[in-house]
């Protein structure tokens, strides 16, 4: 009985294809790069070439990311 009533139940989408989870990725993605950003406005971080250089990666790396959420999300939006 318990084992037949969870076969009819409808498989909740995966979070890759779940575009309302996208939007929460894209969400905190955003957020991150905006802090990423804002660190790199700070005159002060260009006085430490170390600093500024893992800044710049990590900036690089979060636009390149939030890129990709974007696409899934297209993907997963025009599949509707």
């Amino acid at each position: 009985p318990k084992a037949a009533k969870r076969e009819r139940r409808r498989p909740r989408p995966k979070p890759a294809t779940d575009p309302v989870a996208i939007e929460r990725q894209i969400e905190h993605a955003e957020a991150e790069l905006r802090r990423i950003e804002d660190e790199l406005a700070d005159p002060g971080l260009w006085s430490d070439a170390g600093r500024a250089a893992e800044s710049t990666r990590r900036h690089a790396s979060a636009k390149q990311e939030l890129e990709g959420l974007y696409t899934k999300w297209e993907g997963v939006a025009s599949e509707r």
